[in-house]
């Protein structure tokens, strides 16, 4: 899904994402595996892309479906993303040469070269914004150390009791007196 930076016209240009197309399956090959985490390529939104003098505004929004990994049960869980994309695509050349300011922007694209992937720039907004410990639910109670199942289920019959660390147990005496 790349655009060549010459073809935009002055008055901008519009992608529009029904949902029915694979729109990112070729750009997830390119990216590292991340484990626990899976982008569905079917996407939702609309992304308009306007020429000014200081580079080209994206803007636009896009809806998919994350599937993650429950960082304490290790369960597969779907959640729905919304991801708003504003700000400047900045094009500088091969040998990396553009204005200082464009590498010290934060709402700054860089792209080198004559091309946008907007493929890539969705997934890499995609990737930051999966949590770091993804959750399956607020009070999932993760798996038992004992056995492995999850706390709590029919397959877990391990007390719930907190065993202590020997090495503070002497410390539980003075809380008792």
């Amino acid at each position: 899904m790349k655009v060549r930076v010459d073809n935009i016209p002055k008055d901008g240009l519009r992608f529009s994402f029904s949902g029915q197309e694979d729109v990112l399956s070729q750009i997830m090959e390119k990216f590292p595996a991340v484990s626990g985490v899976k982008i569905d390529p079917l996407i939702h939104g609309d992304i308009q892309l306007l020429q000014t003098t200081d580079g080209i505004v994206l803007n636009g929004s896009i809806r998919t479906t994350l599937n993650l990994q429950c960082s304490r049960c290790l369960a597969t869980f779907d959640i729905d993303k919304d991801l708003d994309l504003n700000f400047l695509v900045r094009q500088v050349d091969f040998d990396g040469t553009t204005d200082k300011d464009a590498w010290d922007s934060q709402d700054s694209e860089i792209v080198v070269g004559s091309e946008i992937d907007l493929g890539e720039i969705i997934v890499q907004e995609l990737l930051l914004e999966v949590p770091m410990k993804p959750l399956c639910r607020e009070d999932c109670p993760g798996l038992c150390p004992r056995c492995g199942a999850l706390r709590g289920s029919d397959d877990c019959d391990c007390p719930l009791e907190v065993s202590v660390d020997p090495r503070w147990e002497q410390l539980t005496n003075l809380v008792k007196k």
